[in-house]
């Protein structure tokens, strides 16, 4: 880890996502200091700072991390990146994120599912 990265990874980490009506200091960080250290480490402080990670930094198993732990951020992951591991982790996660799966991933299983948890998701099957 180089020690800008240190200085950012340190920056994120003061406590704003306790605070939602302050400024995301994630998205703030310029782009060419969101390394793939910083970004796993932003990821980890809230799923949504998948949303501003540069697309080329987002790899699938961030997209994971964050999909599975907040399903909804299914949304800011390219379709090229989505799995069937991804796709069932975001709906285990809340039943939404059955809105931002691809239609050639969404099975009958995982259809059922996210109904099952929440039948106002049937309109995304």
């Amino acid at each position: 880890m180089t020690e800008q990265e240190r200085i950012d990874i340190a920056y994120l980490d003061t406590g704003v996502y306790e605070n939602p009506w302050r400024e995301n200091l994630f998205e703030t960080l310029p782009e060419d200091r969101k390394t793939a250290e910083v970004c796993r480490f932003a990821i980890k402080k809230s799923a949504f700072n998948i949303e501003f990670v540069p697309e080329a930094m987002k790899t699938p198993e961030l997209c994971l991390a964050a999909a599975g732990h907040r399903g909804e951020t299914l949304k800011f992951v390219p379709d090229r990146l989505k799995t069937p591991k991804m796709c069932r982790a975001a709906v285990d996660s809340n039943s939404y994120a059955l809105y931002y799966v691809p239609e050639g991933l969404k099975t009958p299983e995982l259809c059922m599912t996210a109904v099952k948890r929440n039948g106002l998701v049937l309109e995304a099957v």
